[in-house]
């Protein structure tokens, strides 16, 4: 697992022993923001260096494209709900 990867469920079970104290909740909000700022790097290498390079044999070989559509599925959600703005109420 990568390291992005890693720190996803770190925070998530951080947050889940996270105490309603200002001091826990700067904390923790701290190390979200954090992962999510990395998260840009972490799509940018995955679409530029793993995408990119196999992307030319996806028709010819099915494990190519199967790998290619098991790496981007998860990432597109990622995606959507890290970076695109939702409607409150």
């Amino acid at each position: 697992m990568s390291r992005p990867h890693h720190l996803g469920p770190s925070v998530s079970r951080h947050a889940k022993k996270c105490l309603d104290t200002p001091q826990d909740i700067s904390k923790h909000w701290y190390n979200l923001s954090a992962y999510l700022d990395s998260m840009n790097s972490h799509f940018d290498i995955g679409q530029h260096l793993i995408v990119t390079v196999l992307e030319p044999y996806r028709e010819s070989h099915s494990k190519v494209a199967a790998a290619l559509i098991a790496l981007d599925e998860p990432h597109k959600r990622l995606r959507i709900f890290l970076f695109e703005p939702t409607s409150a109420g």
